[in-house]
């Protein structure tokens, strides 16, 4: 296993980058955005889609 240490001088060798992620779980389902997360959980307690006040939306 390489350590932290080995990984981040090969990182600034190759020139990887990382960016770290939000990632939303409703019971043992994973999604990328709230929206998705929010309807599965409304569908799942049976009431209609919720919509989120995301100003980006």
């Amino acid at each position: 296993m390489m350590t932290v240490t080995a990984q981040n001088v090969l990182m600034k060798k190759y020139g990887i980058l990382y960016k770290q992620m939000t990632i939303y779980c409703y019971k043992n389902s994973h999604f990328n955005n709230f929206q998705d997360a929010l309807n599965t959980a409304a569908l799942d307690k049976g009431v209609p889609k919720e919509q989120s006040n995301d100003p980006n939306k």
